[in-house]
């Protein structure tokens, strides 16, 4: 989303007798700073989701959800800021004289990518809040099978060798 929200949404070249033309963008970050904004929370979000558990997983995925939802309902909603924005850029334009408009306004499909990929982010904010418990964390994923949390060790035994055998065995004698 923050890709998109940096792309060019819609495009119109003023022309003006006696003066060079101008192409006139607006990207969505121009029209609708709140697209790219939310685009960076949603990516953070994700890489949170991987570095927590429990609970606070399901907190994140929720984040999530709401934070794609607002930018789909941001990006879907916000013509009227995305026309806005580009009359604003027109007036802004060195071949505008006060009275010639582009004749041909491209719009760009980047709008309607930012709300597919708002709909899939917030499906999988949907699906962290459901199945979060279940998915393995990151310290735990690596942790041998059944291995005990303490150390087998004689402690008493001065020789060395059960060390050894403990480390032999895959087991940690530090512990």
């Amino acid at each position: 989303m923050f890709f998109a929200g940096s792309r060019i949404w819609v495009s119109g070249r003023v022309r003006a007798e006696g003066l060079p033309s101008d192409l006139v963008t607006v990207t969505g970050g121009d029209a609708e700073p709140l697209v790219p904004a939310l685009g960076l929370v949603i990516a953070a979000a994700a890489l949170a989701i991987l570095a927590t558990r429990g609970r606070l997983r399901q907190v994140v995925g929720a984040l999530t959800t709401v934070a794609s939802a607002a930018v789909a309902l941001v990006a879907v909603t916000g013509s009227g800021a995305l026309d806005d924005a580009f009359d604003d850029a027109v007036r802004e334009s060195t071949a505008f004289t006060g009275t010639n408009a582009p004749a041909q306004i491209e719009r760009a499909p980047w709008p309607w990518i930012v709300v597919a990929l708002a709909i899939i982010a917030a499906g999988l904010g949907v699906l962290t809040v459901r199945c979060a418990r279940v998915w393995p964390s990151m310290s735990g994923r690596y942790d041998a099978p059944g291995a005990p949390t303490t150390g087998s060790v004689d402690a008493r035994r001065d020789d060395g060798a059960d060390v050894w055998k403990a480390l032999d065995d895959g087991h940690d004698p530090t512990l």
